[in-house]
């Protein structure tokens, strides 16, 4: 237990709503567990908004702190969650570990100041709107679903053989990988309405869609011999 380090939960709820009855609250609190001890942990929101006060019972209930912030701004839960996350770095110095649940770019300035006093971060987000220049900041960073989905994949993987089949072959691996790639690209391109993007955001964005994602699992030393790979064989 001494190795455990020191936790807070800083939790945007306007930017990961997870659906009612999926046991989110309960997962996130297990998976940071598994390595930390929960020093403190708040939700910020407008809790009156309908999706969003459903669930307030059940984070009061996991010992979160609920910071109302009415829906006055845009911004304002934005604003009053990196103030407090500022505030905690002073007030509490012995929490070694920050879990921030949101995908939103404007912590950035944050994740700075938290990386300045040696703070370990993760973020949890929802990879359908996350930001890149967010995660890349980072320590580690993963997507709800992910770890809603943890247990049951688990169980998935114990029956599993590890024979070798034509599916799951080096070749057949490296496709999936490739159509991936071009995936994350395609919905980036989209979303940001540009002509190109950044190779490490492409990264970051293929984490998110497929955890598993590793090219050196697949053969390559570094990621741009994957990304010439891929363009060899898509051309």
């Amino acid at each position: 237990m001494s190795g455990l380090l020191n936790t807070a939960i800083l939790w945007d709820i306007e930017n990961v709503t997870p659906p009612a009855g999926s046991g989110y609250i309960q997962s996130i609190i297990e998976t940071i567990e598994e390595g930390g001890k929960i020093s403190y942990a708040m939700a910020f929101g407008n809790w009156n908004r309908p999706g969003i006060k459903n669930i307030a019972g059940d984070l009061a209930a996991n010992s979160f702190e609920l910071i109302h912030v009415p829906k006055s701004r845009k911004d304002s839960s934005d604003m009053s969650m990196v103030a407090h996350g500022v505030e905690l770095i002073f007030q509490y110095p012995h929490v070694e570990r920050y879990v921030l649940i949101t995908g939103d770019a404007d912590f950035r300035p944050l994740l700075l100041s938290l990386r300045k006093y040696g703070k370990q971060t993760l973020i949890i987000c929802d990879a359908k709107n996350a930001s890149e220049d967010l995660l890349k900041m980072a320590d580690d960073y993963r997507d709800y679903r992910e770890i809603i989905d943890d247990d049951e994949e688990a169980e998935s993987r114990s029956d599993d053989g590890e024979t070798e089949t034509p599916e799951n072959s080096l070749a057949a691996r490296r496709r999936l990988a490739f159509e991936l790639l071009e995936e994350a690209v395609r919905s980036m391109l989209k979303e940001k309405n540009r002509d190109s993007v950044a190779l490490g955001a492409v990264k970051i964005r293929m984490k998110l869609m497929n955890s598993s994602f590793d090219e050196r699992k697949l053969g390559y030393r570094m990621w741009k011999f994957f990304v010439n790979d891929a363009v060899e064989h898509t051309a």
